[in-house]
């Protein structure tokens, strides 16, 4: 699990990776074979989170940038071309407790 790379050196990052573990694939499931159900329907192009007990819903990704290859892409064109254009419009990957700053429920 990625938990393996959250710090806890100290109480507080100590008991903020408990509280992790108990988010288990478990809670998750549920919502996954809803999506997967006849009773999404209509249901579509949207992004859902579960944490614990907690079912939420983000806003759209939509694209900042576009690059285009005449010749198609192969592996190395991607790695010389298309990722050195895009990654000025990265987005910046806080750590989640800067986006969650509650508990999960």
């Amino acid at each position: 699990r990625m938990i393996g790379t959250i710090p806890a050196d100290t109480e507080a990052q100590k008991a903020r990776l408990e509280r992790s573990k108990k988010m288990t694939p478990a809670k998750i499931a549920p919502m996954a074979v809803f999506l997967l159900s006849d009773a999404a329907e209509g249901i579509s192009s949207q992004i859902f989170g579960v944490r614990m007990n907690e079912i939420m819903l983000f806003s759209a990704n939509r694209p900042v940038r576009s690059v285009h290859n005449s010749e198609g892409w192969t592996l190395d064109s991607i790695a010389e071309h298309a990722v050195p254009s895009m990654k000025p419009f990265f987005i910046d990957m806080k750590r989640s407790p800067e986006y969650f700053t509650w508990d999960p429920v």
